[in-house]
């Protein structure tokens, strides 16, 4: 397996649902690279992050953490972990078309300049249609 893995993480059961959204659509790469963490309604922002610690502990450092959204319970945990340098990045907003770009596209490092290409290439696809 090359490259670090990925972990989703949201509101819910929104970061789990996508990973099985992505497998109908590129298959068994999306277990084999991404993990996910589902922030469950009362939970709070130290049983979260301590949720995370356990799955980084499990797997190494070599993590990119992708949240729901930016200032969320989940982003606010995986921006812990990143000042703990237990995470390499932490990605917010995330959608399909961004999974989807990191897991089949041609990237050697994940370094910074890497991700914002990846999250430019993902914008392309939303769009706003008024009419056809």
């Amino acid at each position: 397996m090359g490259g670090p893995l990925f972990l989703l993480v949201s509101h819910g059961g929104y970061a789990c649902s996508l990973i099985r959204s992505l497998e109908m659509i590129i298959g068994s790469i999306v277990s084999e690279r991404v993990l996910c963490a589902s922030l469950e309604e009362g939970e709070s922002l130290e049983n979260f992050y301590e949720k995370m610690l356990q799955i980084c502990s499990r797997v190494g450092s070599n993590v990119i953490v992708l949240a729901d959204m930016l200032g969320g319970t989940p982003s606010r945990a995986s921006l812990m972990l990143l000042k703990e340098s237990k995470v390499r990045a932490v990605i917010t907003g995330f959608n399909m078309p961004l999974l989807l770009e990191l897991l089949t596209g041609n990237y050697s490092s994940y370094g910074e300049q890497e991700l914002r290409k990846a999250l430019e290439s993902s914008q392309q696809h939303m769009k706003i249609f008024t009419s056809i």
